[in-house]
């Protein structure tokens, strides 16, 4: 029997359905009102020399003020040189590891600007809370959200595919843990002092990617979620369950993940009627981590912004406030 997280009360979804072929798999942000879903190929193009990349159409407020003393690492061409071997600011981190119930995770803040925040729940990749997963939470604080990097491995980390492996198979082993976990996580970020979170979001790559969807599916107060070069959920009974918008990225080299696997899940959110937006870079899997072989510049530093943009779009916008009653027009006759 496939282990699953548990149906949300009066849901009969299915949750959190583990890889048949974990060695190969294990290895995802929302209007919540019907919406659009958005199928983009991307070739991609070196950004202007100079440059990094284009911008998001609107910046967080934070990026106005001033982020600290790793802002640079906004930057993709900047945050790849934490990378090269040798390099110690790599190892150099602004956030802490917090208890939050049984576990303890990385929550990185962002300077010089108050509660409430909006805010990222990120699963990380296979390997746990590496020095990478902790430089991309980071990166994030330093855009203007709180990000609560999540420990499934209890505060063990891999250092070859081998030990993560046996790490994944572990969580998939006892996913009623993991959800308690991520549901922990999600209330620690609305109930902190230094958070009070109004907006949340998941955020998952690979591995932590499938975990993140799935996570999508069982929490209908998520603002939104997004998912990176993980195995997509493809049965419209399941994605009818998510309430916010989603942003997927996949490479079109990643040969995990059948393309045919992608057009279902494009095709099944349409059908959904959810606000989801696809994007497919001709890049293989893990081009957005500079630690990895597959890490293409170009390709990252686009799917980069466009997580800026979605971030700030879907977590920082804010309804117009109301007239008075006294003051709002009377409908012309």
């Amino acid at each position: 029997m496939t282990p699953t997280f548990a149906s949300a009360p009066g849901s009969t979804v299915k949750r959190l359905q583990s890889s048949p072929a974990i060695k190969t798999v294990v290895a995802t942000l929302f209007a919540c009102t019907l919406g659009f879903t958005q199928v983009i190929i991307s070739p991609v193009k070196p950004p202007v020399p100079g440059s990094d990349g284009p911008p998001p159409a609107t910046l967080p407020a934070a990026d106005a003020a001033p982020l600290g003393d790793r802002a640079f690492m906004i930057e993709e061409a900047r945050f790849a040189k934490l990378f090269v071997p040798g390099n110690t600011e790599a190892q150099k981190h602004n956030g802490e590891m917090v208890a939050v119930d049984s576990a303890k995770h990385y929550l990185s803040l962002p300077r010089n600007v108050r509660p409430p925040f909006p805010s990222v729940l990120m699963l990380n990749d296979g390997r746990g809370i590496d020095d990478h997963s902790k430089l991309w939470a980071d990166r994030l604080a330093a855009s203007g959200f709180v990000v609560l990097l999540v420990d499934l491995y209890n505060g063990k980390v891999a250092s070859t595919d081998d030990e993560a492996i046996k790490l994944m198979q572990s969580v998939s082993a006892n996913l009623p843990l993991a959800e308690a976990t991520l549901q922990s996580a999600f209330n620690f970020l609305a109930a902190n002092k230094r958070v009070e979170a109004k907006q949340r979001c998941v955020l998952g790559f690979g591995f932590g990617g499938e975990l993140a969807l799935q996570f999508a599916i069982a929490q209908p107060l998520l603002s939104a979620t997004a998912i990176y070069y993980s195995l997509p959920v493809k049965e419209l009974a399941s994605l009818q369950a998510i309430q916010g918008p989603i942003l997927s990225i996949f490479g079109t080299k990643d040969t995990r993940i059948p393309l045919a696997s992608i057009d279902a899940f494009s095709l099944s959110m349409q059908q959904a009627g959810r606000d989801a937006t696809v994007l497919r870079y001709d890049a293989e899997r893990a081009f957005m981590n500079p630690a990895d072989p597959h890490y293409e510049q170009a390709a990252a530093s686009l799917a980069w912004h466009e997580l800026r943009a979605f971030l700030t779009a879907k977590l920082t916008s804010t309804a117009p406030a109301k007239l008075p009653a006294e003051k709002a027009q009377s409908p012309a006759k």
